[in-house]
């Protein structure tokens, strides 16, 4: 293929190449921190419906202190 191609034209095909490669590797990397930021929105969303219901248990205790 590269012998139908001008050496400038595969200079340029192999930039566009290392633009879109680190481009993907953004991607990739942004990826994983949202993964990782939606697991941790998750524990705390569990941790709040934990302590929720263990207020819903004892309301009257609720009442009294404030």
């Amino acid at each position: 293929m590269s012998e139908d191609l001008s050496p400038y034209r595969v200079a340029a095909l192999r930039r566009w190449l290392r633009a879109a490669n680190s481009r993907l590797l953004l991607v990739q990397h942004q990826r994983k921190l949202l993964i990782a930021n939606a697991a941790a929105v998750k524990q705390q969303v569990e941790q709040l419906q934990r302590e929720r219901a263990k207020r819903g248990r004892f309301p009257s205790r609720m009442a009294k202190s404030g």
